[in-house]
């Protein structure tokens, strides 16, 4: 898919005292079915979602615009929610937060193929389909993990049910 096909994405952004930029971007209904229908045309049996679908997008322009080598690896993150995958389940009445973290990982250079897109979005997708009820496995390790990647400059994002 060719980028100027969704050039209507426009940016709200200002900087910060941290030489950062901060950005809002809004991909529309259509444009999130457009990336949907292209994406699952080629695709394996992996979870495509609106979720994985704009997050591959983000993450292919991240990777395009931070202009590391084709052979370098990028990781992306986020959060997921551990309630329905647990065994033994949370109990019903639970209220409160039981979240997962969900890695993966591409080489720059799949990323920002033609169809980089859609390269995101399989990993993306097989990297949910992989958490399982085993979301909570590796939570020993998070806090080394975090030590790890915190050089390796990952993409992080999380969401809000109130958007």
């Amino acid at each position: 898919m060719k980028s100027r096909e969704l050039r209507s994405v426009t940016p709200s952004s200002r900087t910060t005292d941290h030489d950062m930029v901060i950005a809002s971007f809004w991909l529309t209904r259509d444009e999130i079915e457009k990336l949907k229908r292209w994406v699952s045309k080629e695709m394996v049996a992996v979870h495509c979602s609106t979720f994985v679908v704009a997050c591959a997008y983000v993450w292919t322009c991240q990777v395009r615009a931070r202009g590391w080598p084709r052979n370098h690896v990028a990781w992306f993150g986020f959060p997921v929610n551990a309630r329905g995958r647990l065994r033994p389940p949370v109990p019903e009445g639970y209220f409160g937060n039981c979240l997962g973290i969900c890695l993966s990982n591409a080489e720059v250079g799949e990323l920002v193929k033609e169809d980089g897109i859609r390269a995101a979005a399989e990993v993306l997708g097989r990297a949910i389909d992989g958490l399982g009820d085993g979301v909570l496995r590796d939570v020993d390790a998070w806090v080394e993990m975090g030590k790890v990647f915190k050089d390796k400059r990952p993409l992080s994002v999380s969401r809000s049910p109130g958007f």
